[in-house]
This record gives structure tokens, C-alpha cells and sequence, in this order.
């Protein structure tokens, strides 16, 4: 039978039960992130299960991974950290697992970055309370003027990391988003991501050159860098962004951006638009329209 826990009342449930064998099941981000969170609190993990037989005898956190299998035992607690974890439950049953099954209904929150992030970034950011910052979720930042920086809505999940390289920049992310984990932010100008966005794993996203086209205003830049990272601690502090490019871009509401895309300064991607995998984008995308290549070439419109 499934029992719906917090954290709390799940670690005292082990507690109880020390002579039992705890298995996860989902080999899934979620699953990683569970296994931090028990480790964090000397809790071993003795066994994962999971339903893709490519994750079959692999290791997750060095825990091995296997296919659920029928029971033979009742020496067991199973933590399912799947969102579906009704239907996990309901298999589980039919392979015997019929009591001390589990979902943590706060598990996410409890790795949640959200708190320590607006500690750190104080007047730098406003950021709506629903929101979750996960994993290896960072704010890479020198000096800042004195105004907001970062502004994130309501309910988004954020895996990336966002780099301010001047002091001026703006990145605006907007409700129920997603970005997944390697993911990056590089802003100077300004970043715009609206509502019910999903952008996935290993992009990039760059709202300026970096260095001048023109080789006589870059040919010192290396000089420049050491000099400000022995003097301030930051590769960019000292930089004259004068002579560098650099435009805003937007991200419309409803786009999705599949993994490893890089999306280039001055680029608008209209809502609904959907760019395809490995995509390198430097000029608009229509709304409602799939684009994909290098450069990214509107191919056709989607349904709506």
C-alpha cells in the first residue's frame, strides 16, 4: 500500500525500521538527487530499481541499478521518486511489494536552492517563492549595480547556471518554466525568457560577443583578464565593453529548445516556436514554426 510522506516523517520511519533494506526506485535525475539528500542524512540506500533496461546493473551514486524483479522477501522500504508514482505503486503490488512503499511529496523541496540563492544575491534578485532552484543551479557574478538582476516567476524549475559578465545585465525568466541542467546563461544586455518554456540540457545562451570583432580592440584582452583576476579576484571586472556587441534576447512564451543549442545575441524566438537539437540560432524565429541547423532554418510550422 502507498503511503504519500514528508521527509521528515519518512527519515523517522527509517529510523524505526534500521533492519530493513531501502530501495529507490527511478534511476532518474530525481533518483540522483533523493540519493544527495539521504546521504546528507547517513541514510544508506541498498538498491534501485527502474523500468529502462539500458540503466540494468549500471550504478547510480555508486548504488546499482536494477529491473524490478517479483518479491521474496518483506525485509524492505521502497522510496518511488517518480511523479508517477501511482502507476509504480500499482506494479509494484502486482510483483508482491505489497506494503512499506513510499512517496515523499516534499522531496524537492527539501534540495531546493531557492533560500540560499536569495541569501547570497539579496537586492540582486526577486524571485517568486514556488519556484525551484536545483542541482547545480548558480549565480556567477562580480560586482553588480545596485538593482535587480535576476527575476524569476512562479513555479519554474531551474537546473542552470547564469553568468553575469558585466555589472548591468538583465535576465528575466517568467512562470512554469524549465531549464535543464549544463545549461548557460551569459549575459551582458539583457535575457528574456517567458511562460511555459522548456529549454534542455547543454545550451547556451549569449547575449553578447565577448570580444571585439576588431582584432586591435581585443589583442590585450588576455592581459586584461590577469590583471583583474589579480586585482579584484574577477576575469571581467576591469572589462571595457565598449567595443564588444551585444543585444537582448528574447525566448517568447510556449518555445521549446531542444539540448545543446546555442542561441546567439539579438535573436528573438517567437512564441510556441520549437528549435531543434544542436541548433545553432542567429536570427528570428517566426511563431509557431520548428526550426533546426546551423544556422537554424525555419523547416515548417507546427499544429497551432
Amino acid at each position: 500500500m502507498l503511503k504519500n510522506c514528508s521527509l521528515e516523517e519518512f527519515v523517522k520511519i527509517l529510523n524505526v525500521n534500521k533492519n530493513k533494506k531501502l530501495i529507490i526506485f527511478g534511476a532518474s535525475k530525481m533518483g540522483e538527487v533523493t540519493l544527495k539528500i539521504l546521504k546528507q542524512k547517513n541514510i544508506k540506500v541498498n538498491l534501485i530499481f527502474d523500468n529502462d533496461s539500458n540503466k540494468n546493473n549500471k550504478l547510480l551514486e555508486d548504488v546499482k541499478v536494477v529491473m524490478p524483479y517479483e518479491n521474496k522477501e518483506n525485509n524492505y522500504i521502497i522510496l518511488i521518486t517518480s511523479m508517477y508514482y501511482k502507476e509504480i505503486s500499482e506494479q509494484l503490488t502486482e510483483l508482491g511489494y505489497s506494503k512499506n512503499i513510499f512517496y515523499i511529496r516534499n522531496i524537492c523541496n527539501s534540495y531546493n536552492k531557492l533560500a540560499d540563492i536569495i541569501e547570497k544575491n539579496n537586492t540582486y534578485v526577486e524571485i517568486d517563492s514556488s519556484s525551484v532552484l536545483m542541482g547545480d543551479f548558480e549565480i556567477i557574478r562580480g560586482e553588480l549595480e545596485e538593482k535587480v538582476h535576476l527575476v524569476i516567476g512562479k513555479s519554474s524549475l531551474l537546473y542552470c547556471k547564469i553568468s553575469y559578465q558585466s555589472n548591468t545585465g538583465l535576465v528575466e525568466i517568467g512562470d512554469r518554466s524549465y531549464i535543464a541542467s549544463n545549461t548557460k546563461l551569459i549575459c551582458v544586455d539583457k535575457i528574456h525568457i517567458g511562460n511555459d518554456v522548456l529549454i534542455s540540457w547543454d545550451c547556451t545562451i549569449y547575449d553578447n560577443d565577448s570580444h571585439s570583432i576588431d582584432f586591435e580592440y581585443r589583442k590585450n584582452d588576455v592581459l586584461n583578464m590577469l590583471k583583474s583576476l589579480n586585482t579584484t579576484g574577477e576575469v571581467n571586472s576591469n572589462k571595457q565593453w565598449n567595443n564588444v556587441k551585444s543585444k537582448p534576447i528574447i525566448i517568447e512564451d510556449k518555445v521549446w529548445i531542444g539540448f545543446g543549442v546555442t542561441i546567439l545575441k539579438g535573436v528573438t524566438i517567437g512564441e510556441g516556436a520549437v528549435i531543434g537539437a544542436g541548433s545553432v540560432v542567429t536570427s528570428d524565429v517566426p511563431p509557431y514554426t520548428v526550426a533546426a541547423g546551423n544556422p537554424a532554418r525555419v523547416l515548417r510550422s507546427t499544429n497551432n
